[in-house]
């Protein structure tokens, strides 16, 4: 007797679609962080040359002093959808 039983095929098929689904969840999760990651960088180019030209208009301005030792103080946090600047005291 030659061939494959079709137990062996029904096997087979599950293991090719379980491996297909895993596959294309992880193509999936990967377009969508770099999605994630490419509108994070556009804000923070816009942040960025904001800072650099001076214009602080659409900025979320926040001033505070943490003291720790070991750290820098933290002097101001300028934000814009999600993306941070942080300016620090020299110590």
């Amino acid at each position: 007797m030659k061939g494959f039983t079709l137990i062996e095929v029904l096997i087979a098929i599950v293991i090719v679609g379980v491996s297909f689904t895993v596959l294309f969840e992880l193509l999936y999760r990967g377009q969508k962080d770099l999605s994630e990651a490419k509108n994070l960088f556009y804000n923070f180019l816009i942040v960025d040359g904001k800072l650099k030209q001076g214009d602080l208009s659409n900025l979320s301005i926040t001033t505070r002093e943490i003291n720790v030792m070991s750290l820098p103080i933290l002097e101001r946090t300028y934000e814009k959808n999600g993306v941070y600047i942080r300016t620090y005291q020299p110590k």
